[in-house]
């Protein structure tokens, strides 16, 4: 049986966010956005494929309208692994 040993969660979240600031430092939101999608299309990880999953179920875009500043989800009609 294992033990238990206790697990420091705040350092943990400290530790991967910093390493996720270094592995996208220099792009910008965009960019990283992107980047951040690639690889969760890509990786054979337990959250990578809920991810994938859920936007295979749901495969839906929010759209932020500028003028308003509000924004309306709608059904999309290709998925960006085409549009990429």
């Amino acid at each position: 049986m294992k033990d238990n040993i206790p697990i420091d969660c705040v350092e943990l979240k400290n530790r991967l966010q910093a390493e996720l600031r270094q592995e996208y430092a220099g792009l910008r939101m965009e960019e990283e956005h992107l980047a951040r999608r690639r690889k969760l299309m890509t990786s054979d990880s337990l959250a990578a494929q809920i991810w994938r999953n859920a936007q295979d179920q749901c495969n839906m875009t929010m759209v932020v309208h500028e003028e308003s500043g509000t924004y309306t989800t709608r059904k999309e009609e290709n998925s960006i692994e085409q549009k990429t």
